[in-house]
C-alpha cells in the first residue's frame, strides 16, 4: 500500500509549513496508514494531537528551525541543561538558563526515544534530572534523531536496557502533547 501523501511533502507541511502564513491543515488531516514508516506514524500522531513536528535532513538545518520556533513561541526564558544543545543555543545567540530555581517559559532537551504509535517522547533522568513533568513550563522543545524512533513503548524500554546495561536511569517517563505543548525536532542521522 502506497502512502496517499508523499513523505517529503508530509514533512514539509507538518514542519516548516508551520511557520508559513498559509492556513494550516485541520489537525485530524493525517490518516495513519498501515505501511507508514515509524517516523511518519510519529509525525502524524503528534500533529493530530496538536503537537508540532519538525524534520531536519541534517544538523545544519536545526539552527534555522530553532531560531524560528523559539521566536514563534515567544519564549524569552528557556531552560536547558544539555551541554550540546547549550552550545547550539550560544551559537545562535539564543539566551537560556540552567538554574533550576528560576521560572521558565519553555524547556529544550533531548530524549531517549520517540514512540511512534503513541506520538509521545520517552525521557529519563539523563534529560530531566529529577524534575517532574507537571512542574515543567507549558512549552517543551525536544531534539531527537531518526535512530531514536521506535514503534512501541516496549521497544523504547528495550533500547534503554541495551544502552545503559546495568545502570538504568531513574525518572523514566513519557510525555505527549496533551500534557504539555510538545514541539519535536527530528534530525535524520541515517542509522537503522
Amino acid at each position: 500500500m502506497t502512502p496517499s501523501y508523499p513523505i517529503k511533502k508530509l514533512f514539509e507541511n507538518i514542519g516548516e509549513g508551520f511557520f508559513s502564513k498559509k492556513k494550516h491543515p485541520p489537525s485530524n488531516k493525517y490518516e495513519i496508514l498501515k505501511d507508514d514508516p515509524n517516523d511518519v506514524v510519529f509525525a502524524k500522531k503528534l500533529n493530530n494531537s496538536g503537537g508540532k513536528f519538525f524534520y531536519c535532513s541534517n544538523e545544519k538545518q536545526i539552527e534555522g528551525i530553532l531560531k524560528k520556533l523559539i521566536s514563534h513561541l515567544n519564549i524569552n526564558n528557556l531552560y536547558c541543561i544539555d551541554e550540546k544543545i547549550q552550545k547550539k543555543l550560544k551559537n545562535l545567540d539564543i539566551p537560556f538558563q540552567n538554574n533550576k530555581e528560576n521560572k521558565y517559559e519553555g524547556i529544550i532537551t533531548t530524549c531517549e526515544n520517540v514512540i511512534a504509535d503513541q506520538g509521545k517522547i520517552l525521557l529519563t533522568s539523563e534529560q530531566i534530572k529529577n524534575k517532574q513533568i507537571n512542574n515543567f513550563p507549558n512549552e517543551l522543545i525536544v531534539i531527537s534523531y531518526t535512530s531514536q524512533i521506535v514503534l512501541r513503548i516496549n521497544d523504547a524500554m528495550r533500547s534503554i536496557t541495551k544502552k545503559y546495561k546495568t545502570k538504568t536511569p531513574s525518572n523514566i517517563t513519557t510525555i505527549g502533547n496533551g500534557q504539555k505543548k510538545l514541539n519535536v525536532i527530528v534530525i535524520e542521522d541515517f542509522i537503522s
